[in-house]
């Protein structure tokens, strides 16, 4: 654990994205991911898929189209990997710690939500297992409820306003780079645990942690 910048007092309400961070999707959209481009012939690399962790997933298909130089439109690459994912992600689960702090905070009165670059119908397969924990979050917002996706700060403006707090008032809990910056452009504190795999240099979030097993609320006056 490692400090970047103090810590900005008491906070309010906590907003947390949810793939990789709540649930331990990103196994599972490497997969599909590899899956689809090996029916186009080709082969992915870790290191482009990196780059790619945390924006909406139609864009993400759009950018490995351009890189390999599929013929194949996007649309039809996100529909192949869409049917491939329906049958995994219902099978994700939650990483190290994230139903522990979430139930707590709710417990102590902590307006929560959950603000996912996911899109309605994908973040129905993701929570499909886990219907009374998603339940304690006062507030859902998905890519579709929003114009711009991450790294724009939209999704998180959005979940503050239906928290009812000011964005200045919330903490984002996230694992990727663009959603570190979505947060920081939103004027938000921002907690990174990192995906493995990705690296953290070069970004500076308020507070990085290895997992969210290791934050302490009351820290951030939070309970």
């Amino acid at each position: 654990m490692s400090w970047v910048r103090a810590p900005r007092g008491a906070l309010a309400a906590a907003i947390f994205d949810l793939d990789g961070l709540l649930l331990d999707t990103e196994p599972l959209y490497l997969r599909a991911t590899t899956d689809v481009l090996a029916l186009h012939g080709r082969q992915l690399e870790m290191a482009v898929l990196r780059r790619h962790i945390g924006i909406p997933s139609i864009e993400t298909m759009r950018r490995l189209a351009e890189h390999y130089d599929i013929e194949a439109s996007v649309e039809t690459l996100n529909a192949e990997r869409h049917a491939l994912l329906e049958t995994l992600l219902p099978g994700a689960s939650p990483r190290p710690g994230a139903v522990e702090l979430t139930r707590a905070l709710n417990a102590g009165g902590v307006p929560i939500a959950v603000g996912t670059s996911s899109t309605r119908d994908t973040l129905a397969l993701k929570v499909a297992n886990h219907a009374d924990w998603i339940g304690c979050f006062d507030a859902v917002v998905t890519s579709d409820d929003v114009a711009r996706g991450k790294p724009h700060p939209d999704i998180f403006l959005e979940a503050a306003a239906r928290l009812g707090v000011p964005p200045a008032a919330c903490v984002v809990f996230e694992d990727a780079h663009s959603g570190v910056e979505a947060a920081q452009a939103a004027g938000m504190a921002v907690v990174m645990v990192p995906t493995e795999g990705v690296d953290s240099t070069g970004i500076e979030p308020d507070m990085l942690l290895s997992s969210l097993t290791e934050f302490e609320p009351s820290a951030w006056g939070l309970l």
